[in-house]
């Protein structure tokens, strides 16, 4: 079975999707965070982790603006 996204996940991941075909660029942390609501840095690294253990994005580890979209929202 498939994993699937709580409403707030699909928001958030449609939101990195919006970001970087706007800016060219991923989003950082605090700038997805700022957007989301997320309460900070921090709730958005949270947010970012739980999508990739989903498989819905990858990442780049230790690498700035690493996010990449795997698996768009408009698939869920």
């Amino acid at each position: 079975m498939a994993p699937t996204l709580t409403a707030r996940q699909a928001e958030i991941l449609e939101q990195i999707e919006r970001l970087t075909e706007v800016n060219g660029y991923p989003p950082s942390s605090r700038e997805l965070s700022d957007v989301c609501g997320l309460g900070g840095p921090s709730g958005a690294h949270r947010m970012i982790s739980t999508l990739e253990r989903k498989g819905f994005i990858d990442r780049a580890h230790g690498q700035s603006r690493g996010l990449v979209v795997t698996q768009p929202a408009l698939d869920c």
